[in-house]
């Protein structure tokens, strides 16, 4: 019996066919996913692939599209500086996505999330509430941002 200490959350953008084969091989190992969240557009070739190979091995895949570009953010409407406001809402949104997104883990009680080609970048939200996050990416905490063609 799996617990909920161990249940698997993968999370990928499926970005590229690496991605796309990282699952592959993590799924025919036999590591027991509880669920793949793909967050890309439907017509991404790469997340027909992700959903074939969820279908493949009984396992729920997900689509998660980008959340928050439509969320109310009236609250930053009186700053004045540009830069400032462009940089508040873009966190806002963040937040606004990972919210919703942890509304998906909570359903499924996954407490390991692995950020496997997650091409977003994550807030505190994600892990308040002592949720483990592995994030594949060649950059330290707080490090470069970016592609990990950009960072290396």
């Amino acid at each position: 019996m799996v617990t909920n200490d161990e249940r698997i959350a993968w999370l990928t953008s499926a970005k590229d066919e690496a991605a796309v084969n990282l699952l592959s091989d993590v799924l025919s190992a036999g590591i027991p996913l509880d669920m793949v969240i793909c967050a890309t557009s439907e017509d991404n070739s790469r997340f027909e692939s992700v959903r074939n190979l969820c279908s493949e091995y009984n396992l729920s895949c997900i689509h998660f599209p980008n959340i928050g570009s439509e969320t109310d953010n009236s609250a930053l409407k009186d700053i004045e500086d540009v830069d400032l406001k462009k940089k508040c809402e873009s966190e806002f949104k963040r937040r606004e996505h990972d919210r919703e997104l942890v509304k998906l883990l909570e359903k499924s009680e996954c407490r390991l999330v692995v950020l496997a080609g997650f091409m977003r970048i994550v807030t505190p939200v994600l892990w308040a509430d002592g949720r483990i996050i592995l994030n594949l990416h060649p950059a330290p905490p707080l490090g470069p941002a970016g592609m990990w063609e950009e960072v290396m």
